[in-house]
């Protein structure tokens, strides 16, 4: 089998985000599992990265992710969340790439296929 070059991701800054009333309004499916496939299978929380345009961005940064501003997506109209910040780099629409590192809670999420 022959090894394929992944594309490296290159940080070039980082900001916290702190939103009271979204971590207020946050309902934690009361576990957390670093690995999102486990997250899943038990109905837990898990951190995904979210990759967005920079007017998505500034929304995100102001509100959260909020399920009203969601597009249709392959599995429906929803928060979309990646394990891999590579699948996440896809919906960077902007000349300037902005990603969020996201606490999603998996209880009744759909996920695409059983290694994603």
């Amino acid at each position: 089998r022959r090894d394929v070059q992944q594309p490296r991701l290159r940080i070039a800054s980082a900001w916290k985000v702190t939103n009271g009333a979204t971590l207020r309004g946050f309902a934690s499916a009361g576990s957390f599992d670093i690995d999102p496939l486990q997250a899943h299978a038990r109905g837990g929380d898990t951190l995904l990265f979210h990759g967005c345009s920079q007017e998505a961005a500034t929304n995100v940064m102001a509100t959260g992710l909020l399920l009203s501003f969601a597009a249709q997506g392959m599995l429906g109209k929803g928060l979309y969340g990646a394990p891999d910040p590579r699948k996440s780099l896809q919906y960077c629409k902007s000349a300037n790439k902005f990603m969020f590192i996201c606490r999603y809670n998996l209880a009744g999420a759909q996920h695409a296929g059983p290694s994603t």
